[in-house]
């Protein structure tokens, strides 16, 4: 399988990093000093330990950052806030206070010559990384429920052109019929009858197709649902529109809700209500596959 893209939603959480980073590097410095400002102002430690502060505290906010965007797709925070929050913290308090730690040491034995035993490193430091990693990852959440209760227009993102149609881009008669998907920065064509399933995953829709790439698309389901052929596609559920290829075959379990089996396999097992069940064996007898 080739390697996706990256999640088209964005937490634009660079004006935060650029204000919290330097605040925390400050913070890390000076809490546990006793040493006046005007006496720290002219001792060179105090420079390099605030460039160490600075570099770490941006490389951490980028860890954290990469393990939010992993965790949007494996583990959305409409699963469960309060799990998806606890499972981040762990991760990145893990990943932050394995780097701290490794760095400081470091720092602190060929930099400056000072014994890890004889600094403050496991008093101070390492449990400020620990309040700080927190404070990221609430900033994250915080951030992505703003931006979730902030629609953005129906349109597409950045970077993407405006398709001639709302959905595809018809070439002479005869020819399939294709939609402009995303990878990474670039614009790929596809043939609609190459995509086995549309899926949402926090607010991205992604497109996959039937040799199990998977592309980014910058519409909503609910208007790729208006746009698409009958005859090809259903739409199963709030979060996935399948291709009838792609259903090898499907049970129906005890609350007679029906689960499909597809090929490429969906990360989630793709369920269609007991409401809609009939609706459903009726268009996959009629569907063209």
């Amino acid at each position: 399988m080739r390697r996706t893209s990256q999640p088209e939603f964005s937490y634009k959480d660079t004006p935060v990093a650029a204000v919290a980073v330097p605040l925390m590097a400050l913070a890390v410095v000076h809490i546990g000093n006793e040493n006046a400002f005007s006496r720290l102002l002219v001792n060179p430690s105090y420079y390099s330990d605030l460039l160490l502060a600075l570099v770490l505290g941006a490389v951490s906010w980028g860890l954290i950052r990469r393990v939010v965007h992993r965790l949007d797709r494996r583990l959305p925070w409409k699963n469960g806030v309060f799990f998806r929050l606890a499972v981040q913290f762990l991760i990145t308090a893990v990943l932050c206070c394995a780097l701290v730690g490794v760095i400081e040491m470091i720092y602190l034995e060929f930099f400056l010559d000072i014994r890890v035993s004889a600094s403050s490193m496991l008093q101070l430091e390492l449990p400020l990384t620990l309040v700080f990693v927190l404070i990221i990852n609430l900033i994250f959440a915080v951030l992505f429920f703003t931006r979730l209760r902030t629609p953005e227009p129906d349109g597409p993102k950045p970077g993407l052109p405006e398709p001639d149609s709302d959905l595809s881009v018809f070439e002479p008669a005869g020819a399939p019929r294709r939609i402009l998907v995303q990878f990474g920065k670039s614009v790929v064509p596809v043939p609609l009858q190459e995509v086995a399933f549309f899926t949402s995953v926090s607010e991205t829709v992604f497109v996959r197709t039937f040799d199990n790439r998977e592309y980014t698309y910058p519409h909503s389901l609910d208007r790729i649902s208006r746009e698409l052929p009958a005859d090809d596609f259903f739409r199963a559920n709030r979060t996935v529109i399948v291709h009838a290829r792609a259903i090898r075959k499907f049970t129906v379990d005890d609350t007679r809700r029906v689960v499909l089996e597809t090929n490429p396999a969906v990360r989630e097992p793709v369920v269609v209500s007991k409401n809609r069940a009939s609706a459903f064996k009726v268009w996959l007898k009629t569907a063209d596959r």
